[in-house]
C-alpha cells in the first residue's frame, strides 16, 4: 500500500473500464432505439400491402383489408370479412344470371361484392379436328364447324358473344352511374370480360366485321368514360356525362342494325355529337347561350308500346328553337334524293320550342338509300317581310331491329338541348 495516495487512487479510477464503455453503450442503445422505430414504421406501412387490398363499399377506393375504416370517405369496414354495401346506398338493378358458355362471371348477387374473374388460362379451347377429337401436338387443328378460321362472325354468333356484357347493361343505366358499385363492376368484371372476349376471338381465328368491331370499341370507350366521370368534379363532369349518353346511344343504334350502312350513319352521328360537346362547353365555360344550332342533327327511333304494332304509319315529331326568327307553320320531310316522305304541321310552342308533328310510312323509310332525311321549312326575321327557305339534315338513329313490328316514332330536336330527345330514346330502350 506504499505510495498509494489519494491522488493516485483518483487517477486510477478515471481509467476504469466502466468509465470508458459507458458512453459507447449509451450511443449504441440510442442507435438501436432509432433502428427499432424505423422497422416499426416500415411494418405499419408495408403490412397492409402484404395482407391484401379490397374496395371500399361506399366509394370504391382500393384499401388494405386490415383497415377498419376507409381513408377516403370514413366508411367502416369489417375486419376479416368481405366489405358489405353501405346501408344507405341503393342497390343495383337485378340482372340476368350467367348463362352457359359465358366468357366471364355474371353480375354479383345482392349483398355480395364483385370479384375479379380468374385469368383465361383455358379459354378458348382448341379447335376440334374433323373426327371430333383434339388435334395431336404439333399438328394444326381443323377449322371449327361453328366459325371457320378467317370467316366473319355471323350476327347470331356475335349476339351470343356479347351476351355476358349485355347482361350487365341494366346496372349501367344513366340514372345509376352515381352508385359506388358501378365503378367496381366495371373495373373487376366488365373490362376484364371485354378483354377476354377479344382475346378469345383472336385465338380462334375469327374475323369481326367493321360494325362488330365498332360495337366492342364502344363498350370500351363507354366503360372508360364512366370511370372518368365518376372521378371528376366541376363543369367537366357535365361534359363527361353527356359523352356517356352519346356513347350509349351510338351503341344501342349499332346493336339494333349492325351492318356497313348503319356503321356509316354511326360515324356521321359521331361527328354531330362532337360538335354537340363543343357547343355544350361553349355554353357552360364561355357562357355562349345560343351555342348549339348545328346542321345536321339526329332523329331518334323511340319505342312506343302504346302504339299498335304492325301498322305502316308512324308519327314523326320535330322540335325547333326559333332563336329570334319566325318559322312557318308547315314543314316537309324528304329523302336525300328529294322525294317527299311526309309533311309536318305546327302544334304548339312550349318552353321556347316549336313542336311539329306528322305521319310517315314504314315502307318508305325502310326503302331509303341512306340513313338521312331533309326537313325543309321557311323562316324570316322579326323586321323582314320576305320568307327564306332553309333545310336541316337529320341522320336516323334506329332503336329497334330492322323488320320489327313494334310501335315507334321518330323524334328530333334542333336547338341548344338535343340531349333531351336522346334521353327519351335511351329510356325507351331501358338504358337510362
Amino acid at each position: 500500500m506504499m505510495g498509494l495516495t489519494f491522488d493516485r487512487i483518483k487517477d486510477i479510477s478515471h481509467m476504469s473500464p466502466l468509465s470508458v464503455t459507458a458512453p459507447v453503450a449509451f450511443r449504441l442503445g440510442r442507435w438501436l432505439c432509432r433502428a427499432l422505430g424505423l422497422v416499426m414504421l416500415l411494418g405499419c406501412i408495408l403490412l397492409p400491402v402484404w395482407v391484401g387490398a379490397a374496395p371500399c363499399p361506399a366509394c370504391g377506393t382500393d384499401l388494405p383489408s386490415s383497415l377498419k375504416f376507409c381513408g377516403m370517405c370514413g366508411a367502416p369496414i369489417a375486419r376479416g370479412q368481405p366489405p358489405a354495401a353501405a346501408p344507405s346506398a341503393p342497390r343495383l338493378a337485378p340482372v340476368s344470371p350467367q348463362k352457359p358458355g359465358s366468357s366471364f362471371p355474371a353480375a354479383p348477387a345482392r349483398g355480395q361484392s364483385p370479384t375479379v374473374p380468374a385469368p383465361p388460362s383455358t379459354w378458348p379451347p382448341a379447335r376440334p379436328s374433323a373426327t371430333g377429337q383434339p388435334a395431336p401436338p404439333g399438328q394444326p387443328a381443323a377449322p371449327s364447324p361453328l366459325a371457320p378460321t378467317g370467316k366473319e362472325v355471323a350476327p347470331e354468333q356475335f349476339r351470343r358473344l356479347i351476351e355476358p356484357l349485355e347482361a350487365h347493361e341494366p346496372a349501367l343505366c344513366l340514372s345509376q352511374l352515381h352508385l359506388p358499385q358501378v365503378r367496381t363492376l366495371i373495373q373487376h368484371t366488365l373490362q376484364p370480360g371485354l378483354a377476354k372476349l377479344q382475346q378469345g376471338v383472336a385465338a380462334r381465328g375469327w374475323r369481326l366485321t367493321p360494325a362488330q368491331a365498332r360495337v366492342l370499341s364502344l363498350y370500351r370507350e363507354r366503360y372508360a368514360a364512366i370511370l372518368e366521370w365518376s372521378g371528376t368534379l366541376g363543369s367537366e363532369r357535365n361534359v363527361l356525362f353527356a359523352r356517356v349518353g352519346q356513347l350509349a346511344a351510338l351503341q344501342a343504334g349499332l346493336l339494333a342494325v349492325c351492318n356497313d350502312d348503319a356503321l356509316a350513319a354511326i360515324e356521321a352521328i359521331t361527328d354531330v355529337y362532337a360538335r354537340e360537346l363543343q357547343n355544350l362547353i361553349a355554353r357552360t365555360d364561355r357562357l355562349e347561350e345560343k351555342a348549339g344550332f348545328e346542321n345536321p342533327g339526329v332523329a331518334y327511333q323511340i319505342r312506343r308500346p302504346d302504339l299498335p304494332p304492325g301498322t305502316d304509319a308512324f308519327p314523326f315529331s320535330f322540335w325547333i328553337e326559333p332563336a329570334g326568327r319566325r318559322i312557318g307553320d308547315r314543314m316537309q320531310v324528304t329523302d336525300f334524293e328529294g322525294r317527299l316522305l311526309g309533311r309536318l304541321q305546327f302544334v304548339a310552342e312550349k318552353e321556347g320550342r316549336r313542336h311539329y308533328t306528322g305521319t310517315m310510312s314504314r315502307r318508305a323509310f325502310a326503302a331509303l338509300s341512306s340513313r338521312q332525311v331533309w326537313v325543309e321549312y321557311v323562316t324570316r326575321t322579326t323586321f323582314s317581310t320576305s320568307w327564306k327557305k332553309e333545310r336541316l339534315r337529320l341522320f336516323l338513329l334506329p332503336g329497334l331491329p330492322a323488320g320489327s313490328e313494334a310501335g315507334y316514332e321518330y323524334e328530333a330536336l334542333h336547338g341548344t338541348a338535343p340531349e333531351a330527345v336522346r334521353l327519351r330514346f335511351l329510356q325507351s330502350l331501358g338504358r337510362s
